[in-house]
């Protein structure tokens, strides 16, 4: 096993047939851009901080898509719109992101 960040992936099954990938870890340099953030509003009670950070931690680790939207079409993956997601869903990525990168989280 290399100790360099892998290009391995998960996928987070959302049920019918929609699912959000994510990469399975990430480099300390990409994490380091955000963890200050997300440390520091950890614990606060600035929502909109932990908001951000939940948001930009999200934004390094999803890598692709299924969704659709109301009409069951299917929207093409765009790193731009992860902050589109709806909250449930958001808090569930943001879930498994920390059992994943962040091993000392877990519940």
């Amino acid at each position: 096993m290399s100790r360099l960040s892998p290009k391995a992936t998960k996928k987070i099954n959302l049920g019918d047939d929609e699912w959000i990938e994510i990469r399975s870890s990430i480099s300390f340099d990409e994490l380091s851009s955000v963890i200050a953030d997300v440390a520091a509003a950890t614990g606060t009670s600035d929502l909109k901080a932990q908001l951000n950070g939940t948001l930009a931690l999200a934004e390094k680790a999803v890598v692709g898509w299924c969704i659709h939207d109301d009409e069951g079409v299917e929207v093409p993956f765009d790193a731009a719109q992860i902050k589109n997601l709806d909250f449930r869903t958001m808090m569930l990525v943001q879930k498994e992101i920390e059992e994943l990168y962040m091993p000392e989280k877990k519940t």
